[in-house]
């Protein structure tokens, strides 16, 4: 190495986004930064285990390039596994580390000690041919168990290029990757996992993985599009708004919001489609903290399980058979003595007329006896016929422009996670609650309006 190379390398050592910037870099012959790659690298370099659910093309597979890149420089010595679903696409990820490798100057001074082999990788630098640093390709379904390691890669685990998984092979890979690959990694060891949804049952989604409720894992999910209001996208120096709109007209949305927006395929049976609910969705609303006008208030309550948040929304009437959100909220792991208190705080502030919650578990009976609930709450039993009418009523609302919402990204991704069976995904974001609460409220603003709809329903 030239003496401005070593000052680089020596600058670069614990600072992994610097890494990617200064050194990985040069493996390219056009490398295309922005902060999204920052971001990346940050996450990577902070964090000894994490999941991505990233869009594709980009720094998915590339980041988990770098970061083995960069333990065969900083850590030399090390065991690594690369896990894909089958063995032929690890490999094909191994063979493009080592493409990377012998394009970088950076590396000039290693020692290939398996030059023949396509995707298993076995590096020494010339000065230390002891300290063997080296990359398994594995399948999921195929790996030999027992084997412990410091580092392992999952890239893209549910994907199948050739065959659409079936739930009873997701099911198996999902325990293979619990039961199986958690056990693998030494104590100090890293796991870095990204990959695409297909459904909802994919182990991405479990809360126990979860670092924000208690598990291990940082998990981020990171559409290509953070906004469509705004036409804010992720990495906009590879691609920009004009750029993923292309895509979507030639890939057909479907295939589109699976793989660049991050949604599994079962999204894609959804009770609306993003461009309905968008169609509502008004950027220069701004939610209230006051309200001081004498308009009808309607207000939806959709209570969360103990895993699951609870979602508030206001409407307030405006016109003949128009209802604008006023106010909306997310209760993330808030107990429910203390929702109660919000809501009722709430009601009190906007002068909320009618208001109704989710009564079906029966959570909210003690605060019911006790006179704790505010009188206008009212309690609804979920039964399978009133969720269609409300769900029904919701899109009516939505179709005929008698509604219009705040431009809040996570509301608007939980209603769209509901499918026309009324059921809805996991995710680390919410349940589909959302859903609920905009269609409780938009239930008793219908109701307001036509006094004989809707009767006897509580």
């Amino acid at each position: 190495m030239q003496d401005s190379e070593i000052e680089t390398v020596v600058r670069c050592e614990g600072d992994f986004p610097l890494f990617v910037d200064k050194i990985f870099s040069h493996g390219f012959d056009t490398f295309i930064r922005g902060q999204h790659i920052h971001n990346t690298a940050e996450i990577l370099g902070n964090n000894a285990h994490t999941i991505r659910i990233s869009a594709r093309d980009h720094f998915k597979s590339t980041s988990l390039y770098a970061h083995f890149m960069y333990d065969l420089i900083y850590n030399v010595g090390l065991e690594c596994q690369y896990f894909s679903y089958n063995q032929k696409m690890a490999v094909y990820h191994g063979a493009k580390i080592k493409q990377l490798i012998k394009k970088n100057p950076f590396y000039d001074e290693i020692k290939d000690l398996k030059p023949l082999a396509e995707g298993t990788l076995k590096y020494a630098w010339k000065d230390k041919l002891r300290d063997i640093t080296s990359l398994t390709p594995q399948g999921l379904l195929t790996f030999k168990r027992g084997v412990h390691c410091p580092r392992i890669y999952v890239d893209d685990p549910l994907r199948d290029p050739d065959n659409k998984l079936n739930p009873l092979v997701i099911n198996k890979i999902n325990r293979i990757f619990k039961v199986e690959l958690l056990s693998m990694l030494t104590q100090t060891g890293e796991m870095h996992v990204v990959g695409t949804p297909q459904t909802q049952f994919d182990f991405f989604f479990d809360k126990k993985l979860n670092n924000e409720t208690g598990g291990r894992f940082d998990v981020r999910i990171l559409p290509a599009i953070k906004n469509f209001v705004t036409k804010e996208v992720l990495w906009k120096e590879y691609m920009d708004w004009d750029k993923l709109m292309k895509l979507k007209y030639e890939l057909g949305e479907k295939i589109f919001n699976q793989e660049y927006l991050c949604k599994p395929v079962w999204t894609e049976m959804a009770w609306f489609s993003r461009d309905k609910i968008m169609s509502v969705v008004n950027p220069s609303l701004l939610p209230k903290k006051q309200q001081l006008k004498d308009n009808y208030v309607v207000l939806g309550w959709d209570l969360g399980k103990k895993v699951h948040p609870s979602h508030i929304s206001v409407f307030e009437e405006r016109g003949i058979n128009h209802w604008v959100q006023i106010y909306q909220r997310f209760l993330d792991g808030v107990e429910y003595i203390s929702q109660v208190k919000i809501v009722n705080d709430v009601i009190e502030r906007l002068k909320v007329d009618d208001a109704g919650f989710d009564a079906t578990r029966g959570e909210m009976e003690s605060f019911m006896e006790r006179n704790e609930l505010s009188s206008v709450l009212k309690p609804f039993t979920f039964k399978t016929t009133l969720k269609y009418d409300m769900a029904t009523n919701f899109e009516k609302m939505v179709t005929n422009k008698e509604c219009e919402l705040l431009n809040d990204q996570r509301q608007i991704d939980q209603i769209l996670l509901v499918d026309n069976d009324l059921q809805a995904l996991s995710t680390p974001e919410g349940h589909g609650d959302s859903f609920w609460s905009n269609a409780i409220a938009l239930w008793l603003a219908n109701r307001k309006s036509d006094e004989s709809f809707g009767e006897a329903i509580y």
